[in-house]
């Protein structure tokens, strides 16, 4: 067998590759196995369930901080309904195993048709799923980005198998609208669609008969294009979209995943956008024979991506992978000895990564919240703080939320407005700036948020490192008082007569202290486990809050526990 690299290769057998390639898949299941602790995801639900019942918005909806007449486009519509469906039909392990489905069906028709067009080597398949799963780590969560990474495999998948071109034709203008309406990325199916059409012209160009010949290619690139107008906004959606990313107050993401990694030692597993690159890099240089421009192109696409933003990453894993097998393949056969045991080197590796994976240890050191199995991470959200105060009906109307609840608040409270939440392009960084200024001690501009939007009361997100500096900012102004407090949340109240209901009970404060208590407990019967301990978001909130209000016995209770179950934190 003649592979991409010029040199012979023997027929790999069928049976080993498969089992290896099978592997790689189940490491994939293994990354995507974690209960959700995002904060989009909810937002993503709240917004479907409006979509359901007063159809595609085209104004800010969910927050009282905006006029009701704000413009906005809502760039995953299709996404936000489906996710709502799945709630209602099964909650959070509904949720999470659609993300997981569509993640492994992607590399699964990613791997056939690298087989089929790559002529790489089974081994080098797998190799490259399992480079792929790497990428995944820090970000496989239920994302519109997730699920949209279908969309790019399949597009890989159908042009890079000509024997099936009518299918092609007809299958690949449906799924662009699909695309168009569930995700951003989906003048990513033109551009795909652009590099196959370049392959097969250059083919041509040098008398040769490309499976597919340019110009029904070429057609099919300008009707996909021309189907991305096919949603509710038309020419507005990519109105938006331009104006997102030419705007840098708008073009902003929000770090909402519930991570902490900023507040733990960087790991290796960090630098794997970066070895990612330099192996798509190297396989440009080791493929001596005629590149494939369609898995080339969208190779080049994905490595720039990954260096531009670690939001995209899922997006990229789908696009290089059939490259990075490719360049596997081509380095292989430059060194004889590494040709002859690259099955076993990688099954050996394959093992390693799911044993990490599969334990969870992955999500310890990145400094993730969500812990193996599904359904949701609690005490990453506001959870108690609903339970115990947030639906008592004398709790005021309208409360300043941090953009990470926004979402959940909306999902569990359905008819009450919230400040703000993790839609970036709609709200702004300033407006996020002023709240984050105004919770840090500036006294003006939080007197005017407090003039503009009458907020009766302030949830505070504990898991923000600075919450601690923010408690002690709110109490020492007098206008607000700690009312409800259990590590993840934080309740402060005007302080006024008419909250003295809240603020003097002592059953309530002593709910939310009781929920740390619990959590120390769990925490400190998990150490020196097999399995990982997860990062415990209550326990580091309630260790933010602690110092900052001068608890420093409480404090240190809580971080020797945590420099026991977590050590590569700072």
């Amino acid at each position: 067998m003649a592979d991409e690299t010029g040199n012979t290769a023997p027929e790999p057998k069928r049976s080993p590759a498969w089992a290896l390639i099978g592997l790689g898949i189940i490491i994939l299941v293994l990354a995507g196995w974690r209960t959700i602790a995002t904060a989009d995801i909810w937002t993503h639900i709240a917004i479907g369930r409006d979509v359901a019942h007063h159809g595609i918005p085209r104004h800010a909806t969910l927050t009282f901080a905006l006029p009701a007449d704000a413009p906005w486009t809502d760039t995953s519509w299709l996404y936000d309904l489906v996710v709502a469906g799945l709630w209602k039909l099964g909650g959070a392990a509904a949720i999470t195993l659609g993300h997981i489905a569509a993640v492994v069906f992607a590399f699964v028709i990613l791997a056939l048709a690298t087989w089929h067009r790559g002529n790489s080597q089974g081994w080098a398949i797998a190799l490259a799923i399992g480079v792929a799963a790497l990428l995944l780590l820090p970000s496989f969560s239920p994302e519109p980005i997730v699920l949209a990474l279908v969309f790019p495999a399949i597009f890989l998948s159908l042009l890079a198998r000509g024997s099936i071109w009518k299918f092609s034709r007809i299958a690949l203008p449906l799924l662009q609208v699909l695309w168009t309406n569930m995700h951003p990325s989906f003048l990513l199916g033109p551009v795909i669609a652009l590099f196959f059409t370049i392959d097969a012209w250059l083919e041509e160009r040098r008398g040769g008969q490309p499976e597919v010949p340019a110009t029904p290619l070429i057609i099919l690139t300008a009707a996909l294009a021309f189907l991305t107008l096919v949603n509710p906004y038309g020419f507005g959606l990519h109105g938006w979209l331009l104006n997102v990313w030419l705007d840098p107050n708008r073009n902003i993401s929000l770090d909402t995943s519930s991570s902490f990694s900023a507040e733990f030692v960087p790991t290796i597993l960090r630098f794997s956008p970066y070895a990612a690159v330099a192996i798509v890099a190297i396989g440009l240089i080791a493929i001596r024979q005629r590149l494939s421009i369609g898995f080339a192109g969208a190779a080049a696409v994905g490595a720039f991506l990954l260096v531009r933003s670690g939001i995209l990453t899922p997006l990229s894993a789908a696009l290089i992978m059939p490259f990075v097998a490719m360049s596997f393949t081509a380095v292989a056969a430059y060194i004889a000895p590494l040709a002859r045991v690259a099955g076993t080197v990688t099954a050996i590796i394959l093992v390693a990564l799911a044993a990490f994976v599969g334990t969870g240890r992955h999500l310890q050191i990145l400094g993730l919240a969500s812990n193996m199995g599904l359904g949701i991470q609690r005490d990453v959200y506001p959870a108690g703080a609903i339970e115990n105060i947030g639906q008592k009906s004398a709790f005021p109307e309208r409360a300043l939320n941090f953009a990470a609840d926004g979402g959940f608040l909306a999902t569990r409270l359905p008819g009450r407005p919230i400040y703000c939440d993790s839609r970036g392009q709609l709200y702004g960084g300033v407006f996020y700036e002023r709240l984050a200024a105004a919770m840090l001690g500036d006294s003006k501009t939080l007197r005017e948020i407090e003039t503009a939007q009458n907020p009766g009361a302030i949830i505070l997100n504990c898991t923000w490192p600075l919450a601690g500096t923010t408690a002690s900012t709110l109490v020492g102004q007098g206008r607000w008082a700690l009312a409800y407090f259990d590590g993840t949340t934080a309740v402060f109240l005007r302080n006024t007569v008419n909250n003295l209901q809240f603020l003097r009970d002592r059953n309530l404060q002593k709910a939310g202290l009781e929920k740390i208590e619990t959590a120390r407990r769990e925490y400190a019967s998990k150490i020196g486990s097999l399995t990982a301990n997860p990062n415990c978001a209550r326990l580091i909130g309630a260790g933010h809050v602690f110092i900052g209000m001068g608890r420093f016995r409480e404090a240190e209770v809580i971080y020797r526990l945590l420099t026991q179950g977590a050590p590569n934190m700072h």
